[in-house]
């Protein structure tokens, strides 16, 4: 991996401990409203808030995620069931903190070589 993509995993993985720790005090059973997370955060799962995305989300050739190191891994992001599809479709605070501590250890598992070091459900 080149050390860009090293620096935006580590700022991905940053991002998402500082989500998690804001919607652990949310209301479990409260509606998932991102708006809110922006609004008191300043941040939230979209593209535009992830490191990784703003280096690959639309490279030459519009190639989706083209060479990034959660794709890579065999976490493509935009996928069905993929753990960021999973945080995205929450309905609840509860649910969302389930699957946003997927996602995370699903970025804490890239290795310096962009591949996964284990599978993670």
């Amino acid at each position: 991996m080149k050390q860009g993509d090293i620096d935006a995993v580590k700022q991905s993985i940053a991002h998402w401990e500082r989500m998690i720790q804001w919607a652990m005090k949310q209301p479990g059973d409260a509606e998932v409203l991102r708006y809110i997370m922006c609004k008191q955060i300043g941040e939230t799962w979209n593209a535009s808030d992830c490191a990784l995305c703003r280096i690959h989300l639309r490279e030459p050739g519009f190639v989706v995620c083209g060479n990034c190191p959660v794709a890579n891994a065999g976490f493509q992001c935009l996928e069905f069931g993929s753990p960021w599809s999973q945080v995205n479709l929450s309905k609840t605070w509860k649910q969302w903190l389930k699957e946003a501590k997927v996602m995370l250890k699903t970025l804490q598992s890239i290795d310096r070589n962009g591949r996964s070091m284990e599978r993670v459900k």
